[in-house]
């Protein structure tokens, strides 16, 4: 596993602190009011027990969840200007659209998902990704050539064909 330098740890922390409050807070406190409203002006329908409650919570960890999302660019950003950081260094290839290699063993700039928008593609066409290409071959155990009920080679005169 990787390693997380001291500044590493300090940014990420600090980006965790500033995306809740800069973004998570405002987003669910907007989002929990917005249903809330929604609720009583007759947009939403309130649960029978609960009333708005329920699309208060949903509006509130949604609003969560789209802070933190629109927080990891920025966060990203800081992590770039980190002079001697191995993720600011991958991060600054891959917005100058770098090759991809492995930094360090465990930690690989490999196509985790693809890139919106960008020149970046991901496909999972290729020798690479054949199931079987890490599969031993053992002679004695190779069934593929053996015919099976479904196979039409097999015209046995004894299932009436």
């Amino acid at each position: 596993p990787y390693k997380y330098t001291t500044e590493e740890l300090r940014v990420l922390r600090q980006c965790n602190k500033e995306s809740f409050y800069q973004r998570s807070l405002p987003f669910a406190a907007v989002l929990g009011i917005g249903a809330y409203l929604g609720v009583q002006a007759g947009y939403f329908k309130g649960h029978k027990k609960y009333g708005p409650t329920l699309k208060v919570m949903g509006g509130a960890v949604i609003g969560y969840f789209l802070g933190k999302l629109s927080y990891q660019s920025k966060c990203a950003e800081k992590l770039m200007h980190l002079p001697n950081s191995p993720i600011g260094e991958l991060l600054r290839r891959r917005k100058r659209g770098g090759q991809q290699e492995t930094l360090e063993p465990g930690f690989s700039t490999g196509p985790a998902l693809p890139s919106i928008g960008g020149a970046e593609t991901y496909s999972d066409i290729g020798p690479q990704h054949d199931l079987d290409s890490g599969r031993p071959y053992m002679a004695g155990l190779d069934d593929s050539g053996r015919p099976t009920p479904d196979s039409e080679s097999d015209k046995s005169p004894l299932l009436g064909r």
